[in-house]
């Protein structure tokens, strides 16, 4: 039994890493050789500090042998020890793993369907800085007088 992987990065797909342009496999590097890149590690320690927020991985679907899952619960027995066994090697890492929730089957597999952390939650309530409102508002404002100005020009022409 084999898994076939894919590789999405920087908007294309690749088959394994050795694929991946030569500039951006910098962004791999493992110095230490234990199968982790090395930014991944410094996501990982930074976490056990508290001064970062954790790293959380949302699985919303499984692919086994061509076939999409919208749950593990869906997959094979087989596939589905695998799964259980490999998302258990990552949160031991120190990743967060949010999966799909089996009872709902009906919403879309693209949608997530697990509740998010209360931590994610809060932060999406924030209001947005006061500072971002200004530049936009004033953003629209002077597109509006470009556009007035341009007519402006063509009917002198």
């Amino acid at each position: 039994m084999s898994f076939e992987s894919k590789i999405n990065f920087n908007g294309k797909e690749y088959n394994s890493l050795n694929e991946i342009p030569d500039e951006f496999k910098v962004m791999f590097k493992d110095e230490n050789n234990n199968g982790i890149p090395d930014f991944v590690e410094g996501l990982l320690n930074s976490n056990t500090t508290g001064s970062q927020k954790p790293l959380v991985a949302n699985f919303n679907s499984f692919f086994y042998n061509g076939k999409q899952y919208s749950s593990i619960d869906q997959m094979p027995p087989e596939a589905k020890e695998m799964v259980t066994k490999g998302l258990g090697k990552l949160e031991n890492s120190g990743f967060g793993i949010m999966m799909p929730k089996a009872e709902n089957m009906n919403n879309s597999i693209n949608q997530t369907t697990t509740n998010m952390p209360q931590e994610l939650k809060d932060e999406a309530q924030q209001e947005l800085r006061p500072g971002f409102k200004f530049r936009l508002i004033m953003t629209i404002i002077m597109f509006i007088l470009a556009v007035v100005y341009i007519f402006w020009l063509l009917k002198i022409v």
